[in-house]
């Protein structure tokens, strides 16, 4: 009995201290939490409004490319590419000023810095060529999907992106669509969600899919009919665009075989009738200024037209 009224008393002197510690701190204490909830606010406001603002034209074209490119949405990406350039840029410039004039040294550095911007555009028009293969797929899935799920769009999104007979890059895609489309609070978020996923394939179906995919989200109309039509002009544009890849890959086969036997005859021909050594030929390649011009012009221009061909040997599948 004195064990029960002694943990009662303990327990009222408790409460009552507890009452009487509130009574004095409670106001600052929660004075304390709505001034840092206030704070934090402020700062993510102030950090929302800054990356809008400093997203200028590069930064957010870079970023798009390299989104596509790595399959994965870049954030920070654009800030590491740039100074990159500017390092190879500074590097070969460095380099060639020993052997070259200033002006020379400048525009061949120039282009050297731009290499990394080329490839990751060749690189992107070359995923945006194999991509443009899963319209037919994808706007199939797409139509079933949405027809079956009582035209709920993002719920057909969601069952289209775990298809197994799309590419990686176009789940990847649709992944990244529908988890835009789920969480965006106005129409210019819409809009970017809309443009990233149209931006990777570039294609006029994409376009096309990609309007018809804003309206069903933003105003619920039906677009079964306009999915169909996608469809439809998908499935015609397959015949000629086969015969275009046929006369591609005949045309890239004649000159795959020309470009480097040729660079290959002028070094025989360089050793055999001017007596020159392969060890001489080199040297006045490479270690003149005249060799180095010339060796930067025809190696460029050779891996260009490697770029091109290979860029055009496969047509973009579009409507």
């Amino acid at each position: 009995m004195f064990k029960i009224i002694d943990t009662v008393l303990k327990l009222t002197a408790l409460l009552v201290f507890t009452y009487g510690a509130w009574m004095v701190f409670g106001n600052p204490i929660i004075g304390l939490i709505h001034d840092a909830y206030r704070i934090n606010m402020i700062i993510r406001n102030f950090r929302n409004r800054w990356k809008k603002k400093s997203q200028n034209p590069v930064i957010e074209h870079l970023n798009l490319i390299l989104s596509v490119v790595l399959k994965r949405e870049a954030v920070h990406e654009a800030y590491i590419f740039i100074p990159a350039s500017v390092i190879i840029f500074l590097l070969s410039f460095i380099f060639i000023i020993k052997l070259e004039s200033f002006l020379s040294a400048l525009i061949f550095s120039l282009l050297l810095a731009l290499l990394p911007y080329l490839m990751i555009r060749a690189m992107l028009r070359g995923i945006r060529i194999e991509g443009s293969y899963d319209g037919v797929m994808l706007v199939t899935g797409l139509t079933n999907n949405y027809k079956q799920s009582y035209c709920n769009m993002l719920e057909a999104v969601d069952k289209t992106a775990c298809s197994q007979n799309l590419s990686h890059f176009s789940k990847t895609n649709l992944l990244r669509l529908s988890i835009k489309l789920k969480s965006y609070r106005n129409e210019a978020e819409l809009d970017e969600a809309v443009k990233t996923f149209v931006y990777a394939y570039d294609t006029e179906w994409s376009i096309l899919l990609g309007m018809n995919i804003k309206i069903a989200v933003k105003d619920g109309i039906n677009i079964i009919t306009s999915l169909d039509d996608i469809l439809l002009e998908l499935k015609n544009a397959g015949e000629s665009i086969e015969a275009n890849k046929r006369f591609n890959n005949e045309s890239f086969s004649m000159i795959k075989f020309v470009l480097l036997p040729l660079y290959l005859l002028t070094v025989y021909l360089s050793t055999s009738a001017f007596g020159f050594t392969l060890e001489k030929y080199i040297k006045y390649q490479f270690s003149t200024e005249l060799g180095l011009k010339s060796a930067i012009i025809m190696f460029s221009s050779i891996i260009a037209c490697f770029i091109i061909l290979i860029l055009a040997q496969k047509p973009k599948y579009d409507i």
